[in-house]
C-alpha cells in the first residue's frame, strides 16, 4: 500500500495508466494477428509486457522506499515520469508501426528515423491518422500531469501526510528482488509464438536491439570480394552482331511479379507490358537484393549488392566500392540521366546518383507539377517525367545515352492517379488501388516507348524494365516491403526488350538484380576489363544457381534462393523456414523439419554471403585512403605548381574532359605534397566561379577520410572530386580557385608561378563552358 503522496502518484499516476496502455495495445496486436492456438497462447504472448510493466513498478517502488527524504522522492518520481513518458510514446509509435507494416519496432529503426527526421517526418505524418495523433497527445498529457495532480491532492489530505522518519527497507529489498526477477523473465521468448520479437514487449525489443548496433560480422566469409573500382569496359572483338546502342532502364517501384499480367495471366493489370513480353526476354524468377529502393538501386545499377545494413552509406562520398553502369559507359562516350517523379530530399538521392556517375539528375524539384496528381507522400504521378525526358533528349548531342526512370506511383499509400482510368481489380480497396497503380505504370511505359518512337530513338534503344522490390498485403502477416523476405516482397519483374532482336524468351532459373549490369553490358557488345561482377548475364543462370536477398531492417531476415528450395533465416528472432517454391510458391508449408541435416550448411552459406558483402564495404573504406597516397607524381598530370603557405604544395591536376558543358559531370583529381604537419582547424576550399554565379566545392580530402591534419610530411595526396556546372548558368568562362583556410585565422598565402585573385585564391584553371 502506498505510504506517501509520491508513492500514490507513482502507482496511480504512472504505473496504472502506463500498464493499461501497454497491455491494451498488446492485446489488440495479439488478437488482430490471430492464430491463437493453443488456448494459453494469448497469456503467453502478453507475459513479457506484464513483466516489463511490473519491472518498472518494482524498481520505482524500491527507489521510493529507499529514502526518507521527500526531495529525493520527488526526484525519483520525476525520473520515473520521464521513463514512463518515453515508454508511452514508444508504445504508440510501435503499435502504429505494427498496424501499418506487421513488423516490430526496434532501436535501429528509431535511430534511422530520428537521425533523418527532416526526411522521414513527411512520411510519418502522412501515414499517421488524426486519431493516432490525438491518442499520442492524450498519452503524453496523462503521463505528464496525472501523477503530479495526484501528489498535490494527496498532500492536502491528512491521511496522506507522511512520516518521513525512516525508509522502509523491507519494501526496498522486495522491490529490487521483484524488479530483477521480472526483468529476467520478461526477456524470455514466448513458447506459443515462433516470432519471439512479437511475443516480447516493445521496450524489451528496444533494449535487446542495442547489442546489434555494434555488430559488423557474423561468420567468416569463404569468398573475399574484390573491389570493382578499377573496372573498365571495352567493345567485344570481332563482333558482327547487330546490337542496340542506347539503353533505357525503367525501374518499377513496389511492383511484385505476381500482380502483373506478365507473370499472372488471370489479371489484367499490365496489358502493355504483357504484349511487349511476347517479343522480350523475361526472367521468370528475378529477385531483389534488398527490398528498399535506395539499396535496390545499387544492385540494379552497380552490379553488386548494397551494404547489408540500414544506413544508406552508399550515398556518402566514396560509399560505393564499384564503378556503376553510367560511370562505365561514360568511358565509351555515353551521356546519362536519372529521372524520378519523387522528391530528391530522401536518403540523399542526389549523392547516390552522383556516386553512380550520372551526368544529370532530374528529380521532382526540377519539374513543374501543375496538371499532375500526387501519387503518394513522396511525389507525383510518373507522367510528370515525360516532358523532361523529351527535353533532355532534344537538348543532348549525338552521343549514345543511358536513361534511367525511377517510377513512383505504386508506392504506398497507393493514391492511384486517374490519368489512365480506374478499374476494379480487387474487392479490397487498398489492394485495388495498388493494382490500379500497376496499370498506371504499365500505361506510362507505353507512353514512354511511344515518345522514343516519335524521337526516332526506338529502334536503337535497349529497354530494361525491372522492379526495385515487391509489395506485401498481409501475406505472412507483413505489409509493404522493407521487412518482407517472402515472395511478395522479393520476387520482382525483369523484362528486356530489344527492337533489333524482338524474340520472346523465358529465363526460368533464378536471377538477381546484380545480374542487370552484366546483362546490359554484354547485350550492348561490351566486355569487362580489370575485374568481374558477382552477377552474370541472365542467360548464363543455371539450375544450380543460388541468389540471395536481405531485409532492409537491421538483422531481421535474409534468404538464399535456389531453383527449388528457399531458406529463410531470421537472425534468431524466429525459427528458420524452408519452402519448395516449385510445389509451394505461396510459401505455406515450412519444410524445415525435413531439412534439418542441411540447415547448418544453409545458414553458414547465407551468413558467409552477408559477411563477404559487408566486408567489401568495410575494406573499401579502409583501403581508400591508402589508394590516394603516392610516393611520386603519376603520369598524365597537368602541371600547376604553387605553395599553399608553408603547409603544402599543389603539384597539378587531372580532369576527365576537355570540354566543359552545363549539366555534365566534371571530375578533377588534385595532387598535393605535404610540406609539414598541418595543425587541426585548417581546411581545404575550392570555388568554381563564372559570371553567372559561384559554386562552393569546399571539401575534406579523399571523400572526407583524410583531413589536412592527418597528412604526413613528404607524401603526395591525390584528391578527386566531382561537380556539375548548373544548367541555368549562361555560357562563359569557368574558373576553379583553390586554397587553405582557417575559420579564425583566415587563408594561407599563395606563392609560386600561379595566377591568384588577390584574395589568396590560386587559379587552378580557367576554361570556357557551354
Amino acid at each position: 500500500m502506498p505510504r506517501n503522496a509520491e508513492e500514490l502518484a507513482f502507482w496511480w499516476g504512472l504505473v496504472v495508466p502506463l500498464g493499461l496502455l501497454v497491455l491494451s495495445f498488446k492485446v489488440w496486436r495479439v488478437f488482430e494477428r490471430g492464430e491463437l492456438n493453443p488456448w494459453w497462447a494469448a497469456p503467453d504472448l502478453i507475459r513479457s509486457d506484464i513483466l516489463a510493466v511490473l519491472t518498472f513498478a518494482a524498481f520505482g517502488w524500491a527507489a521510493l522506499r529507499s529514502t526518507s527524504s521527500r526531495t529525493i522522492r520527488v526526484v525519483v518520481l520525476g525520473t520515473a515520469q520521464l521513463i514512463a513518458l518515453l515508454w508511452g510514446v514508444l508504445e504508440v509509435i510501435a503499435n502504429h508501426f505494427f498496424a501499418v507494416t506487421g513488423s516490430t519496432f526496434d532501436l535501429h529503426l528509431l535511430i534511422f528515423s530520428v537521425g533523418r527526421l527532416d526526411e522521414t517526418f513527411s512520411v510519418i505524418a502522412s501515414e499517421v491518422s488524426t486519431a493516432s495523433w490525438v491518442l499520442l497527445g492524450v498519452v503524453v498529457a496523462v503521463l505528464a500531469m496525472l501523477c503530479w495532480a495526484l501528489r498535490a491532492w494527496a498532500r492536502k489530505q491528512e491521511s496522506w501526510t507522511t512520516n518521513d522518519e525512516h525508509p522502509v527497507r523491507f519494501g526496498m529489498r522486495t522491490g529490487l528482488i521483484a524488479g530483477f526477477g521480472c526483468a529476467l523473465f520478461a526477456v524470455v521468448p514466448p513458447v506459443a509464438e515462433d516470432y519471439s520479437a512479437f511475443g516480447r514487449a516493445n521496450v524489451v525489443n528496444m533494449a535487446l536491439s542495442v547489442q546489434d548496433v555494434r555488430v559488423t560480422g557474423d561468420i567468416e566469409a569463404e569468398i573475399v570480394r574484390q573491389s570493382l573500382d578499377d573496372l573498365q569496359v571495352a567493345p567485344i572483338g570481332d563482333d558482327d552482331k547487330e546490337r542496340p546502342t542506347n539503353v533505357a532502364i525503367i525501374i518499377l517501384e513496389s511492383t511484385r511479379a505476381q500482380s502483373m499480367t506478365v507473370y499472372n495471366e488471370s489479371i489484367e493489370t499490365t496489358p502493355f507490358l504483357d504484349g511487349l513480353a511476347e517479343y522480350s526476354t523475361v526472367a521468370d524468377r528475378a529477385y531483389v537484393t534488398v527490398p528498399h529502393t535506395s539499396k535496390a538501386l545499387v544492385g540494379i545499377l552497380c552490379g553488386l549488392e548494397p551494404r547489408l545494413r540500414m544506413p544508406i552509406t552508399e550515398a556518402l562520398p566514396g560509399g560505393l566500392p564499384a564503378r556503376c553502369l553510367p560511370d562505365l559507359l561514360a568511358d565509351v562516350g555515353y551521356e546519362s540521366v536519372f529521372l524520378q517523379s519523387a522528391t530528391e530530399r530522401f536518403e540523399d538521392r542526389p549523392g547516390l546518383v552522383d556516386n553512380m556517375g550520372y551526368d544529370d539528375f532530374i528529380p521532382l524539384e526540377r519539374m513543374n507539377s501543375a496538371g499532375y496528381e500526387e501519387a503518394n507522400y513522396f511525389g507525383y504521378e510518373d507522367a510528370i517525367m515525360l516532358p523532361y525526358s523529351r527535353a533532355w533528349h532534344e537538348a543532348r548531342g549525338d552521343d549514345p545515352f543511358l536513361t534511367t526512370y525511377l517510377t513512383l506511383t505504386p508506392h504506398h499509400d497507393y493514391l492511384a492517379p486517374r490519368r489512365y482510368g480506374r478499374f476494379d481489380f480487387a474487392a479490397d480497396d487498398e489492394f485495388n488501388r495498388y493494382k490500379n497503380t500497376l496499370y498506371y505504370v504499365d500505361q506510362f511505359s507505353r507512353e514512354l516507348i511511344e515518345q522514343y518512337e516519335e524521337l526516332g530513338l526506338f529502334d536503337d534503344t535497349l529497354f530494361v524494365f525491372v522492379g526495385d522490390h515487391g509489395e506485401a498485403f498481409e501475406e505472412h502477416g507483413r505489409s509493404q516491403h522493407d521487412n518482407v523476405i517472402w515472395e511478395p516482397g522479393v520476387h520482382i519483374p525483369l523484362l528486356i526488350f530489344d527492337p533489333t532482336d524482338p524474340e520472346g524468351r523465358r529465363i526460368v532459373d533464378p536471377v538477381s538484380q546484380i545480374d542487370v549490369v552484366p546483362t546490359i553490358l554484354e547485350w550492348l557488345g561490351f566486355e569487362l576489363e580489370h575485374g568481374e561482377f558477382p552477377g552474370m548475364p541472365i542467360w548464363d543462370s543455371h539450375p544450380e544457381r543460388t541468389v540471395y536477398a536481405h531485409c532492409w531492417y537491421e538483422r531481421r531476415c535474409m534468404a538464399k534462393i535456389g531453383k527449388r528450395y528457399k531458406y529463410i533465416d531470421h537472425f534468431g528472432q524466429r525459427g528458420a523456414e524452408v519452402y519448395d517454391l516449385l510445389e509451394d510458391p505461396g510459401e505455406q508449408n515450412n519444410l524445415v523439419a525435413q531439412k534439418q541435416d542441411e540447415i547448418r550448411d544453409f545458414r553458414n552459406e547465407l551468413y558467409g554471403w552477408r559477411e563477404s558483402v559487408n566486408a567489401l564495404y568495410r575494406r573499401e573504406q579502409t583501403d581508400q585512403v591508402d589508394d590516394h597516397i603516392y610516393e611520386e607524381l603519376p603520369d598524365g598530370v597537368i602541371e600547376n605548381t604553387f605553395e599553399l603557405g608553408d603547409f603544402a604544395r599543389h603539384l597539378g591536376y587531372q580532369i576527365n574532359t576537355d570540354e566543359l558543358r552545363r549539366g555534365r559531370r566534371i571530375t578533377i583529381t588534385h595532387y598535393y605534397e605535404a610540406l609539414q604537419p598541418i595543425p587541426t582547424g585548417w581546411e581545404l576550399f575550392i570555388h568554381g566561379v563564372s559570371e553567372s554565379d559561384w559554386l562552393n566545392l569546399d571539401r575534406v580530402p579523399v571523400d572526407g577520410m583524410h583531413p589536412l591534419d592527418e597528412w604526413e610530411e613528404g607524401t603526395i595526396i591525390a584528391d578527386e572530386h566531382s561537380f556539375r556546372i548548373p544548367r541555368d548558368w549562361s555560357p562563359g568562362d569557368f574558373t576553379l580557385y583553390l586554397g587553405i583556410f582557417h575559420r579564425d585565422e583566415g587563408r594561407v598565402p599563395i606563392s609560386g608561378d600561379v595566377e591568384t585573385d588577390g584574395e589568396d585564391r590560386a587559379v587552378v584553371f580557367e576554361k570556357p563552358f557551354r
